[in-house]
């Protein structure tokens, strides 16, 4: 994984009145021992913490400077004035940090591997709401340049946007892409679901992370 009509239950994420500084503490969760990390929907009774991201492992939070040094690295190679343009946009944005959690289906009796849908969910905080609009808008041209098409209308929620690409059908594999604007935050979302119905959970996945977002914790 780079970079519905199941309703998922949440009534206890609210049980909790003030955050735990312990990560350790209801780790089935995921963590929640900074104000990013809260951001991302906790791992519910339907769910388990999934594959790693990357070299990041699967429930992370990365600081915006080793954020930053990191991308301006890859530019190079790149001609000189390219890299210089693409370096000033990564300071436009200000990125101050980005948490990252993945998430399996948890079937009773189903193995890891077979799971039918795997998700990954990114939190950017950017300098401001300008900057996390104008990554989502940037995000939402790409998908719509690439293969594939929209996928389910993101209820509550108009200014999201899902896309899906059919990779494979007949084996199963279908990747579901979308990205959000929220305040100073961009929330970008990559699902594989093997199913038409575990694409349509994912899609309300992202949804669940789109209301915690707007109220952590508390939305039903």
């Amino acid at each position: 994984m780079a970079d519905a009509d199941r309703k998922v239950s949440t009534e206890r994420w609210g049980e909790q009145s003030e955050p735990s500084k312990d990560p350790a503490e209801r780790a089935w969760e995921g963590r929640h021992d900074t104000e990013l990390s809260r951001l991302l929907l906790p791992v519910d009774e339907d769910h388990r913490l999934g594959p790693d991201i990357g070299e990041y492992g699967n429930d992370v939070e990365i600081g915006g400077a080793e954020l930053v040094a990191a991308a301006k690295q890859n530019l190079h190679g790149l001609p000189q004035a390219m890299r210089r343009n693409l370096e000033k946009q990564i300071d436009r944005n200000g990125l101050e940090g980005v948490a990252m959690r993945s998430y399996t289906e948890n079937a009773l009796g189903i193995a890891y591997e077979d799971s039918e849908a795997h998700a990954a969910i990114r939190v950017e905080s950017l300098k401001n709401r300008a900057a996390a609009e104008r990554e989502h808008r940037l995000v939402v041209r790409s998908l719509r340049a690439g293969e594939g098409k929209p996928a389910t209308k993101i209820k509550g929620h108009p200014q999201a946007y899902c896309h899906r690409v059919d990779l494979d059908i007949e084996y199963g594999y279908r990747q579901v892409l979308c990205s959000a604007a929220r305040g100073e935050y961009l929330v970008i979302f990559a699902a594989e679901a093997s199913t038409e119905d575990a694409v349509e959970r994912s899609v309300e996945l992202f949804r669940d992370q789109l209301d915690h977002l707007d109220a952590p914790g508390k939305y039903t």
